[in-house]
């Protein structure tokens, strides 16, 4: 809901096909993955950093990582994904499990 602060936070662990990472992802491992950083669906976050946006808008992203104090600039539903290109979620998995507090 606008106006209200929340406290999010997440666990566990997924992978980008092969690479283990946490909920604030990872950098770029080579320059072959450094090309493709810009049609990320977060261009200046982390692969497979956790990615909130309020209904599903792309200009309301905000990395969650770790753990944020968010307050919300309009209402809708929270989505979260992990930064990946478009299209390639194919090899992805794992889990992680999202904790959210109204403060």
């Amino acid at each position: 809901m606008r106006g209200r602060r929340y406290r999010l936070t997440a666990s566990g662990l997924w992978y980008d096909a092969w690479i283990k990472c946490g909920r604030d992802g990872y950098p770029s491992p080579n320059s072959l993955m450094a090309r493709f950083e810009q049609y990320r669906r977060a261009p200046q976050q982390n692969w497979f950093a956790l990615i909130g946006a309020v209904n599903q808008d792309e200009s309301s992203h905000f990395e969650i990582g770790s753990g944020i104090t968010f307050t919300a600039d309009r209402s809708g539903l929270l989505a979260c994904f992990a930064n990946d290109v478009p299209g390639f979620y194919w090899n992805n998995w794992g889990s992680l499990q999202l904790f959210l507090t109204e403060l």
